[in-house]
């Protein structure tokens, strides 16, 4: 499970061209799924790599964590804040980037647009696992917390869509695992 719930970063007026919205503002409005206001964030000079929470999640990383199970990613935020120069390589203080997380809540198509901006399919959280790691460990028998959201057909185009970015397969997690070995 990724976060459980995070401290909202309080951050005071930052000077000239600060914005209205403050960062729990466009929490809420990934939260909601609502565009305008992360549209609003930005014209007001607001940053599109905009950490939301004292433990580093970025506007973009909770564009992902928000989206409904059901829905998905938050797929037109994920597109504004990566045209207007979201860091797709930020990670938080769990070491989960973007893209990590876009595996761990299988959001296909947020995995496609990170990898397209340039999201490394090699960076690792911090038990050293990759997107393809992570992607292979969650699909373990012993993991009865995926199961209920297993899509062996989603899995597999997420699969598809890292290997097609040359991942190093040999890399090894904290338990000395690798995506082959899982």
């Amino acid at each position: 499970s990724h976060l459980s719930t995070p401290s909202r970063h309080h951050s005071g007026s930052s000077g000239r061209g600060a914005p209205a919205m403050d960062a729990e503002g466009l929490g809420k409005a990934l939260t909601d799924g609502v565009c305008e206001g992360v549209e609003r964030w930005l014209k007001q000079g607001g940053a599109a790599s905009a950490c939301l929470f004292v433990d580093g999640t970025t506007a973009l990383m909770w564009a992902i964590i928000s989206g409904s199970k059901v829905q998905g990613a938050n797929v037109a935020a994920i597109k504004l804040l990566l045209e207007r120069g979201a860091d797709v390589k930020a990670r938080n203080r769990q070491g989960m980037s973007a893209l990590l997380h876009a595996v761990q809540d299988r959001h296909e198509l947020a995995v496609g647009m990170l990898l397209e901006a340039g999201a490394d399919v090699n960076q690792k959280n911090d038990r050293l696992c990759t997107p393809l790691i992570m992607l292979s460990a969650d699909l373990l028998p012993n993991n009865p917390a995926m199961l209920w959201q297993a899509d062996p057909a989603a899995d597999a185009r997420i699969a598809a869509l890292l290997l097609a970015r040359g991942p190093l397969l040999d890399d090894v997690d904290d338990e000395g695992a690798t995506a082959l070995l899982l």
